[in-house]
């Protein structure tokens, strides 16, 4: 009699764990929800008076599965960290989850990995297999701040040239030959600011040395309910499973 109901349970198991995520999405939405993002591209902007980019496509699909539409508010990059401090209910995207920022905000995701490396043109024969090739050239573009600029610096680049006032004038002052290597974003803004030079991505080569590793989250107040936070989740978990988080991607790598 025990091995018949061990063998009901286990046959029950898939049944029990879809309806624990049927539930969880059907769960009542929380009516005082403020959705908040800033100016990033390619993962969230505006542009010609439209929100776009890969993490509004994503939250506006996580939306759909949930039966939910609330409206998306693009505030100043200052402005959105303190609302979502402040005010209770809010969801804010897309953040990088940091040790620091851990215990101040429930976290939904990760929404995308974000890698960060080098760019060189593809038709260069400079010699780029370790960094310390890198730290030998005469100009690596990059920011002219940040977190990246931290990391260089601290790996020993004195190389560093950091004339171009937007990442967008990195990669095409890199594909005119002004830089011999270039670092700014991760693999998505690359292909987000070639496609925006019209410059075709087959001309420039990416240097397999990673600089950077992170995951970028729908962040909430903590105030906003813990079923609230496994609706989100669950949506996200159902377009992972069924590849519609994977087109998503391939689409903003193939611009």
């Amino acid at each position: 009699m025990k091995i018949i109901v061990a063998i009901i349970r286990l046959l029950l198991l898939p049944i029990i764990l879809v309806c624990s995520s049927a539930l969880s999405l059907a769960s009542p939405p929380q009516q005082n929800i403020l959705l908040v993002t800033e100016q990033w591209p390619p993962f969230n902007y505006q542009e010609d008076g439209q929100l776009k980019g890969f993490s509004v496509e994503l939250v506006q699909q996580m939306m759909a599965v949930m039966n939910s539409n609330y409206p998306i508010n693009i505030l100043p990059s200052m402005r959105t960290t303190r609302v979502l401090a402040s005010r209770p209910n809010t969801l804010m995207f897309s953040l990088f989850r940091t040790p620091d920022r851990e215990d101040k905000y429930k976290w939904i995701g990760p929404l995308v990995e974000t890698e960060v490396y080098f760019y060189k043109r593809k038709d260069s024969n400079i010699k780029t297999d370790t960094l310390e090739d890198l730290k030998r050239l005469d100009r690596v573009g990059t920011r002219h701040a940040g977190i990246i600029v931290q990391r260089l610096r601290k790996l020993g680049f004195n190389n560093l040239d950091s004339t171009a006032t937007s990442s967008m004038q990195i990669y095409k002052m890199l594909s005119i030959g002004r830089f011999d290597v270039a670092i700014s974003d991760s693999d998505l803004g690359v292909m987000y600011n070639l496609d925006k030079l019209n410059i075709d991505s087959s001309t420039l080569e990416k240097i397999p040395l990673l600089i950077f590793k992170s995951e970028l989250y729908l962040a909430a107040n903590k105030s906003l309910p813990d079923d609230e936070v496994q609706r989100w989740q669950a949506a996200l978990d159902r377009l992972k499973s069924n590849g519609d988080h994977q087109k998503l991607l391939d689409k903003y790598l193939n611009p």
